[in-house]
């Protein structure tokens, strides 16, 4: 890969990596309002019942978002395409679940938490850029002479 590909690469990995963690610090962040909100059942947002699910499936998202990150972080310097992939995957499917959370916090009259969906949107975009990266194969040439002496 040629040095101006492999820095861009780097720099997008990294933003991947940190965008990431940054969005499971948060989605871990809410999944805690969401459930002392829950067991204070002073909300009729959810019904006893189906508020340990969500905060289950909030938590393991939030965890998901930050090994991704890690994992996206510890590969920066590479060109595997497997921590962009998850981003995109885990990604997709949080914006899906957030059309439902902007739909239903609508309908109830609730705030939207639009930032957070900003953030994977950009985090979205950033994998995508990432990923349409062409690593352009260099040819080795070895040493010359003047370099063995």
């Amino acid at each position: 890969m040629d040095p101006a590909t492999a820095a861009r690469s780097r720099k997008l990995r990294t933003w991947v990596g940190v965008l990431a963690i940054i969005v499971g610090v948060f989605d871990l962040f809410g999944t805690a309002v969401l459930a002392m909100v829950a067991a204070s059942n002073q909300s009729s947002l959810f019904p006893a019942a189906s508020g340990a699910p969500i905060v289950v499936l909030g938590t393991v998202q939030g965890l998901a978002y930050i090994g991704i990150g890690i994992w996206s972080l510890a590969t920066r310097r590479t060109i595997s395409r497997g921590p962009l992939v998850a981003v995109l995957v885990l990604t997709s499917i949080g914006l899906v679940l957030g059309l439902f959370d902007v739909a239903a916090s609508i309908a109830s009259g609730r705030m939207p938490m639009l930032g957070s969906y900003v953030l994977i949107v950009v985090l979205f975009a950033r994998a995508i850029t990432a990923l349409r990266l062409k690593p352009i194969r260099t040819m080795y040439t070895g040493p010359t002479t003047s370099q063995l002496r």
